[in-house]
């Protein structure tokens, strides 16, 4: 009920200030309120940023009072006779706030320390500077180990985190969290635990669900954390196997997978200046030249088979795919989301992003190429070719 009444008073603070527009709202927080919020949270079991108190200033909310004590407060106001109003609920014990106010900060003033509150405030004094020291230590971290996909979705690399220090690492779980939840309402230090056991974690592929539709996840020498809702294109959502005919020359869009092929023919005369974009990359965008000669159409777009094999370009011998895929640490998940181009014999030309067949690659004898332009939208489809 509390917390519920927080929320209105704020909201109404911020419609007022649209209502009136102003730029700030000043709020008559005291210090004695900022003991009564110190020792209420750490009552509950708050973290650092919880003992951090009220602050000052955040946003349009300033606090010009927050270092006067309620008690200076009032004499100021007798002394210069402005009068002022007394919530009559704050006598009443029924509220947490209330209960530290009139129970429990008296008794610690009478029986252990009658400097109680000064206590308090130093202590969240000391807090408020290590956290801020390791605040920015974690901004610093956050940049170089954690990549940021889309809005929905952030990375960490363990390879790096897991050299960290533990203040640390709890510290990047929580900026991951906030950067893709928007928040941190809900998230305990029970969930901030169970993603370092799953960082831990030797297997593969581990997941783990958190509160307000966010997933972790680890794969391999990663962890995902991410809004379930992008999911929706993942492989329990495909259709497996799936299979789709390609248009040569022309533009194939495949929307359930959102990719789009793109193939052009190009005689001898286009082959070397159109190789030189064969270096050129960008996300989710790819671009391959094969030997016209060396396929049969039609060609066509699917996932992988059982048993399906392929000569690898640059490797000697031919391979299967399932090997292919663990040697190059693929995450079982997406296996089945990657699209491997086939021709009419099913022979295995492109592993899409990933790799050519050694058996369709140009030479100085190559007459007609094709030109295989592909464009994949999918976010969390491109999210494979970072492995």
């Amino acid at each position: 009920m509390e917390e519920a009444a927080r929320k209105y008073r704020y909201k109404f603070y911020l419609e007022t200030t649209k209502k009136f527009k102003t730029n700030k709202i000043a709020l008559g927080h005291n210090s004695d309120d900022q003991v009564e919020t110190v020792l209420m949270r750490f009552l509950r079991g708050s973290g650092l940023e919880g003992l951090m108190g009220i602050p000052p200033v955040r946003g349009k909310i300033i606090r010009p009072l927050i270092e006067c004590s309620r008690e200076e407060i009032e004499e100021y106001c007798k002394e210069n006779k402005i009068g002022y109003r007394v919530d009559s609920s704050n006598k009443e014990v029924v509220y947490f706030r209330n209960k530290i106010r009139l129970e429990l900060l008296p008794l610690l003033s009478k029986d252990y320390n009658k400097n109680i509150k000064d206590v308090i405030l130093r202590l969240r004094s000391i807090i408020s500077e290590v956290s801020a020291y390791l605040n920015q230590e974690t901004e610093l971290l956050f940049k170089e180990i954690v990549r940021q996909e889309n809005p929905e979705m952030v990375i960490i690399d363990l390879k790096k985190f897991t050299s960290l220090p533990l203040v640390l690492k709890r510290r990047i779980i929580r900026k991951s969290i906030e950067v893709v939840k928007g928040n941190l309402y809900s998230i305990s230090f029970r969930h901030n635990n169970e993603i370092l056991k799953l960082t831990e974690c030797q297997l593969g592929e581990k997941e783990i669900y958190l509160p307000d539709n966010l997933m972790a996840k680890k794969i391999y020498n990663e962890i995902m954390i991410y809004k379930k809702r992008i999911s929706k294109n993942q492989t329990e959502e495909i259709p497996t196997p799936w299979e789709y005919d390609i248009l040569i020359p022309g533009k194939t869009e495949i929307k359930p997978l959102d990719i789009e092929v793109e193939i052009k023919i190009l005689d001898s005369a286009d082959i070397k200046s159109s190789l030189y974009f064969t270096k050129k990359k960008s996300k989710g965008k790819f671009l391959e030249f094969i030997d016209y000669n060396k396929v049969k159409p039609p060609l066509k777009l699917r996932n992988r088979r059982s048993g399906d094999r392929f000569y690898p370009l640059k490797m000697k011998g031919l391979k299967k795919v399932k090997d292919f895929f663990i040697d190059n640490k693929i995450p079982k998940s997406y296996r089945d989301l990657i699209p491997i181009l086939v021709d009419s014999e099913d022979k295995i030309i492109w592993i899409v992003g990933i790799r050519l067949d050694d058996r369709v690659k140009i030479n100085t004898g190559t007459k007609k190429v094709l030109c295989i332009k592909t464009k994949i939208k999918n976010i969390f489809c491109r999210n494979i070719f970072n492995f």
